[in-house]
């Protein structure tokens, strides 16, 4: 911190905060703080702004047409015929023919199950995927409570910072004019207020980043006034993850649809059943016949071969995605544990630094009474106090960012 601080304590002036009313730049993002706002709530309705909730919806319609496919008693579309012969245009006997008849798509043996397994695997899929939708939601509206949560605490640093200085300031100049202080003391006093004033607009605009950031994620511009989180006890990460549990998810619907590419050849089983009149010559009485039809498919199986290859193309990239993930979330457990053990090692350490710095100012402060060390040696002592106290405050904020950061990991929602 400025050594203007440290003057300024020197000179009897207050150091309260005064209200956050006038920012120094035109670049504002309102984001006001909400009680009965909860974390939970921010994410839901961040999810349901969220370009992906449209894949959910195509999730769930894909789910229902499957599962109508499958409750049909019938295969594929009906095939409606019908036909006339004349032989007026050759011989012209007066022979003539009509026929129609009707042919319905019949379930191969284990068809109708194939379809009945990729139904429950997209039903299984899309249910899943609403869980997906919130955890990945989550993590980015995690990251936004925090980095507004930390810019807010730099910028409360630095308006307080920037006030004293303003004060400083104000003060210095009288007690020049009144002959206490040098015109020196009052040129280092104006160089720390412009100094403060800097300092004050980048922390401004990197507090307006972040709130624009949440409000881009959220939609809101109200923000949880309490979003501190408990550790999860989850330990390790495995298949019940829901992010893993959205892969296998897919996973289970490629097997299935391989599994219904099976039946799929370039004809299908079908079954007709007609109705013909012919009459053979001029006079003669017509001759009605029904007639039943069976045409059973066999043979030439490139095509189905085809079809499910392409789908275990995207099966095996299913495992590939999932197998990818899984190391990459068991490296970022890793992290996540370290940096919580890091962070409590951080801040037992930073609490005893502050409980000695405040011991040792108090010391300072008698000696330079006393005449036993300079004004330049008690505002380095003051500074350092203020520092140890910046710094404990700060590693708290880490820590519970951590902790979000770690449960993001382990796959809990909010």
């Amino acid at each position: 911190m400025p050594t203007l601080f440290y003057l300024l304590c020197l000179a009897g002036v207050s150091t309260a905060l005064p209200a956050e009313s006038t920012f120094h730049v035109d670049h504002f993002d309102e984001l006001r703080p909400n009680a009965s706002l909860t974390l939970k709530e921010v994410v839901r309705l961040s999810a349901e702004r969220y370009p992906t909730i449209a894949l959910l919806k195509a999730k769930a319609e894909e789910a229902a047409a499957y599962r109508a496919f499958a409750d049909t008693p019938f295969a594929g579309e009906h095939i409606g015929r019908i036909g006339y012969a004349d032989d007026r245009p050759v011989d012209n006997t007066g022979q003539r023919g009509l026929e129609f008849g009707l042919q319905v798509q019949l379930w191969q043996w284990g068809e109708n199950s194939a379809v009945e397994k990729i139904a429950e695997a997209a039903d299984s899929d899309q249910s899943i995927y609403q869980n997906f939708l919130l955890y990945t939601v989550a993590e980015l509206v995690r990251e936004a409570v925090w980095r507004v949560s930390l810019t807010r605490f730099e910028y409360e640093n630095a308006r307080r910072i920037h006030s004293l200085a303003k004060q400083l300031f104000e003060s210095v100049t009288i007690r020049v004019g009144s002959g206490d202080l040098a015109q020196a003391d009052l040129l280092l006093a104006k160089s720390e207020f412009l100094e403060s004033e800097t300092e004050l607009i980048k922390a401004e605009a990197e507090l307006m980043h972040a709130r624009r950031a949440y409000s881009s994620i959220t939609g809101l511009d109200e923000i949880p006034d309490n979003f501190e989180e408990p550790k999860s006890p989850i330990e390790t990460v495995g298949a019940g993850h829901v992010a893993i549990r959205s892969i296998n998810a897919g996973v289970e619907k490629e097997k299935a649809k391989i599994t219904y590419f099976r039946f799929q050849t370039n004809s299908q089983l079908l079954v007709g059943l007609g109705y013909a009149r012919q009459q053979e010559s001029f006079g003669s009485p017509g001759q009605n016949s029904l007639g039943v039809t069976v045409d059973v498919p066999f043979g030439a199986p490139q095509r189905r071969n085809a079809l499910a290859a392409s789908s275990n193309v995207a099966l095996n990239e299913l495992i590939a995605q999932r197998d990818s993930l899984m190391r990459n979330l068991d490296l970022r457990l890793h992290e996540a544990k370290h940096l919580i053990q890091i962070g409590k090692a951080n801040l037992e350490l930073a609490g005893d630094r502050a409980d000695l710095q405040k011991r040792y100012i108090a010391t300072q402060e008698i000696a330079f009474k006393n005449g036993e060390i300079s004004l330049s040696e008690l505002l380095i002592a003051r500074k350092r106090a203020f520092q140890a106290i910046q710094n404990l405050e700060q590693q708290q904020i880490f820590l519970k960012r951590d902790i979000a950061l770690y449960n993001q990991v382990v796959g809990v929602l909010p």
